[in-house]
């Protein structure tokens, strides 16, 4: 529109190839997915179509509204109770994830309609598109997390990533402390500490006895060494460890 083109004969020959593929591109109203290779684009050859669009609706993205979490009593794993809409009808391809750590499907229910509200918009399964459910409630069972607060990551097949404001707090548990002999003021102690949450990177993690810092000399996830340091009095200490937020205490001699 607006442009005014002069076709004019010439004698000089003009040759160009090969034809990259922006210069066989057609006008589309619709957004396109577009791919490129050593900054060469590809052409869209979708079977019978030659449409390579895109279109985001917000009716058919996967959404949690809450999820709730009960944690076992040692603090090692957790049940998830998620509710949501549009998640895949196969249980299978409905996955989570909160800090790092895997949360396994244990059971898939469609809700009734009507049952989640409050939202400004209807949630209901009428006219949704093969395998897209409407109300429905994930339940998985999450251990190996970071301890800390994270998002709910709940992906449904195909249909994507869920759109959620949920978050899960992780809790640091500590399950055993164990120590060689009893602790001399001046420190030094080898400490040997197991427990939950504390991630695969040892320096997320700290350590203090009696509010001073300690010395993590090995680290493995669920287990780790510490050395301990010079003490002002005799007597067991607290025993704190921190990950993202989270403390748990025991207590070391």
């Amino acid at each position: 529109e607006g442009v005014a083109v002069t076709l004019e004969e010439g004698t000089d020959d003009f040759l160009m190839g090969p034809i990259t593929g922006d210069f066989i591109q057609t006008a589309e109203t619709a957004p396109q997915v577009l791919v490129s290779s050593n900054s060469i684009l590809a052409g869209c050859e979708v079977p019978t179509s030659y449409d390579c669009s895109f279109r985001f609706s917000l009716a058919l993205t996967p959404r949690v509204f809450t999820a709730t979490a009960a944690w076992s009593a040692d603090g090692s794993s957790a049940t998830l109770t998620i509710d949501g809409t549009r998640f895949h009808n196969d249980t299978a391809l409905n996955t989570v994830e909160v800090g790092g750590g895997e949360c396994i499907v244990i059971s898939f229910t469609i809700l009734a309609d009507g049952s989640i509200t409050g939202y400004g918009v209807s949630f209901d399964s009428d006219s949704l598109p093969a395998g897209v459910t409407g109300p429905a409630r994930v339940v998985c069972t999450l251990s190996g997390a970071v301890a800390g607060t994270h998002p709910l990551l709940l992906t449904a097949g195909t249909h994507g990533l869920a759109l959620t404001a949920a978050t899960v707090a992780v809790p640091v548990a500590i399950t055993t402390v164990q120590t060689g002999s009893t602790s001399a003021l001046g420190g030094g102690l080898e400490v040997e500490i197991t427990g939950f949450g504390f991630g695969d990177i040892a320096a997320s993690v700290a350590v203090t006895v009696d509010n001073v810092a300690a010395t993590v000399t090995k680290f493995s996830g669920y287990v780790m060494t510490i050395v301990t340091p010079p003490v002002s009095s005799a007597g067991a200490k607290n025993l704190v460890v921190t990950v993202g937020g989270q403390s748990a205490t025991n207590t070391v001699n």
